[in-house]
C-alpha cells in the first residue's frame, strides 16, 4: 500500500510538472527551473559516488551552452538543434574525461581546490578566445526557450539516476566510498568508478547547458565560474541525494534567487554561506558523508 501511494504521488507530481512546463507564462523561468534541476541531480549523483565537493560543475554548463551555440549557428531546424544538444553532451563528457584523468586522483580539500583551479583556468581561457567574445561574452540568443523539452530532459535525468541508484554501479560506489582499499583488493577500480560518476555529471550539466543557451542571452565566462558551481552545490545539498522533489524545489529556489539577487552578489554569497552553515550544524558528526 505505501508503494502504491508513493507511485501515485510521483505520477501526480509529474503531471503537475508537465502542466507547469506547458502553461506557466514565464517560459524562460520554467526552462531555468528544469535545467538547474537536472544539473542539481547530476551533481547530487556525483556527490553520492565520490563524496567530494565539486566546484567546477558550472564549467560544464558553460561548455555545453557554448558548444550548442557554435554547432547550431542560428539554425533552428530540429536536426540542427538535436545535433547541438548531442554535441553539448559529448563534448562536455570528453572534457571531463581529460580533466578527470588527473583531477580525480586528488581527494578531499585537494580535489575541491583542483576543481576550483580548473573552473578559473577555463574562465581565463574563454576570456582570451576571439570566438567567445572575450570578457564581454558570447551571444547565445539562438532559439526560443523550450519548456516541454527541458521538462523531458529533467525527467530523463531523474529516471536514469533512479535506475543507476538501484544498479550494481551503486554497490561499487558504496564499496569505493566505505572501503577503497578493500574494493581495490577484490578487483574494483576506484579511479574508474569515480571517473564514471564525474563524466556522467559533466554530461548532464552539458545537456543542461544546451537549454541554458536559450535563456541566458549572452554567455559571460565569469557567470559559469565557481560562484555558479557553489549555487549548484547548495541546491544539491538542500535537495538531497537523487531526490526529485528536493532537487526540483532547490532549483526553483536557485532560479528565483538568481533573478531576485542578480544585482546583489554580496547578499547571494551570504545566503550561500548561511545554507552551508545550517547544513554543517544539522549534519553534526556525520560531516561530509552526509552529502
Amino acid at each position: 500500500m505505501p508503494k502504491k501511494s508513493s507511485l501515485f504521488l510521483r505520477l501526480l507530481l509529474f503531471a503537475a510538472l508537465l502542466l507547469f512546463a506547458l502553461f506557466f507564462p514565464d517560459r524562460s523561468l520554467t526552462v531555468r527551473v528544469f535545467l538547474f534541476g537536472a544539473a542539481t541531480l547530476g551533481l547530487s549523483f556525483f556527490l553520492s559516488v565520490c563524496r567530494e565537493a565539486c566546484l567546477c560543475s558550472a564549467s560544464f554548463l558553460g561548455i555545453g551552452a557554448l558548444t550548442a551555440a557554435l554547432i547550431s549557428h542560428g539554425n533552428l531546424h530540429p536536426f540542427s538543434l538535436f545535433s547541438a544538444f548531442l554535441g553539448s553532451v559529448l563534448f562536455s563528457s570528453l572534457i571531463a574525461l581529460l580533466v578527470g584523468s588527473f583531477l580525480l586522483r586528488l581527494e578531499g580539500d585537494l580535489f575541491s581546490l583542483g576543481s576550483f583551479c580548473f573552473s578559473e583556468a577555463l574562465r581565463v581561457v574563454l576570456e582570451g578566445l576571439p570566438f567567445t567574445g572575450g570578457a564581454r561574452g558570447c551571444d547565445l540568443a539562438c532559439w526560443e526557450p523550450m519548456p516541454l523539452s527541458a521538462f523531458l530532459f529533467f525527467l530523463f535525468v531523474f529516471l536514469l539516476l533512479a535506475f543507476l541508484k538501484g544498479s550494481s554501479f551503486s554497490l561499487f560506489a558504496s564499496a569505493v566510498n566505505d572501503a577503497p582499499l578493500g574494493a581495490s583488493a577484490v578487483g574494483v577500480s576506484v579511479h574508474r568508478v569515480r571517473m564514471k560518476g564525474f563524466c556522467l555529471m559533466a554530461a548532464i550539466c552539458g545537456g543542461a547547458g544546451f537549454f541554458y543557451a536559450s535563456v541566458s542571452g549572452i554567455l559571460l565566462p565569469a557567470d559559469n565560474a565557481y560562484l555558479r558551481s557553489c549555487d549548484l552545490l547548495a541546491s544539491a545539498v538542500l535537495g538531497g541525494e537523487n531526490n526529485l522533489i528536493g532537487g526540483l524545489f532547490a532549483s526553483l529556489l536557485l532560479s528565483v534567487g538568481e533573478v531576485a539577487f542578480s544585482s546583489l552578489a554580496g547578499v547571494r554569497l551570504l545566503l550561500l554561506a548561511g545554507i552551508f552553515l545550517l547544513f554543517s550544524l544539522k549534519s553534526g558528526k556525520r560531516g561530509r558523508k552526509s552529502l
